[in-house]
């Protein structure tokens, strides 16, 4: 899979952009995450689309939207979808993640069991 991704895949990935994934050319603002990572990461190229699916670690350690820092850890899935002109540049993107499980990672709400 060759495609024409810049020195750094998170300006192009709107979940990485997010966490800030180790992009030194990307300036966007406050960090959610001290610390983040893409573990176990599986590209499946379809012409002009690529899946990307990975597993998400970090530590939240400044705000995420509205909520405050809870220095907790996160750890889930993530499933990334690309679409590439005919030159192989990305003109489109979006990714999709299980945000019950990290607001639970996070404390800021309760587990369904221990809610009922």
């Amino acid at each position: 899979m060759r495609r024409g991704f810049s020195k750094c895949l998170c300006r192009f990935s709107s979940v990485a952009t997010s966490i800030d994934l180790n992009c030194p050319d990307r300036k966007i603002g406050p960090r959610p995450f001290r610390t983040a990572r893409i573990t176990d990461p599986e590209y499946i190229d379809a012409g002009d689309v690529v899946i990307a699916q990975f597993t998400g670690e970090g530590t939240n350690g400044g705000l995420f939207g509205s909520l405050k820092p809870t220095g907790r850890r996160m750890s889930l899935q993530f499933c990334e979808v690309w679409h590439f002109d005919k030159e192989g540049q990305m003109v489109s993107g979006n990714g999709d993640y299980d945000q019950y499980t990290l607001l639970t990672q996070f404390g800021q709400i309760q587990p369904l069991a221990a809610a009922a």
